[in-house]
């Protein structure tokens, strides 16, 4: 017999997961079935984030031991330094996301700092949590002119996505962010 096609079923607080069948009736998620067929599948990703904050969206992929963190952009200091704390091989990137991806698509290979950018093909899977303020239900000031630039940060990870096209991504979203109007 044939295992069944995959499914999606409700995680914890509104997640969700794609599950592959390993066996007839039985399911498990799906990046489990990748790494049981290739070991090595997971371990050879090099990872970037933008919007890194210290590092919390992909510390379960670290504690697993699947992957390191090479690059990062997070443009808040104090943030910044934690996630230096929490990925001490990782390069971590104090500036505007959008310039440093500017600087990539004009051809720089370093930025203002000396620090060597990831270039095309160098990032295999991005992570993301842009600022999710103006999608919260609970802010009740989500139509003002600075959520709104908030909120336009999910197209500036999109951006990155389609200029690396890397083999996977993660983007981190509140509920409300598929059906904000």
């Amino acid at each position: 017999m044939v295992p069944g096609p995959a499914k999606t079923v409700a995680g914890p607080r509104s997640s969700h997961y794609v599950l592959q069948p390993s066996s007839p009736g039985s399911y498990e998620p799906l990046w489990r079935c990748a790494v049981k067929a290739n070991p090595n599948f997971i371990h050879t990703l090099d990872p970037s984030h933008v919007f890194s904050g210290c590092g919390g969206l992909s510390e379960g992929f670290h504690q697993e031991g699947m992957l390191e963190t090479l690059w990062a952009i997070e443009m808040w200091e104090p943030t910044a330094q934690a996630f230096r704390l929490n990925n001490p091989g990782s390069t971590v990137f104090m500036e505007d996301c959008n310039l440093l991806l500017k600087l990539v698509m004009a051809g720089e290979k370093t930025n203002s700092c000396g620090q060597r950018l990831p270039q095309k093909g160098d990032v295999e899977l991005l992570c993301g949590g842009p600022p999710c303020q103006g999608f919260s239900g609970m802010n009740r000031f989500n139509s003002r002119t600075y959520s709104k630039f908030k909120n336009s940060l999910v197209v500036s990870f999109l951006s990155y996505c389609d200029y690396y096209r890397p083999r996977f991504f993660l983007l981190e979203k509140v509920h409300n962010f598929v059906s904000f109007s």
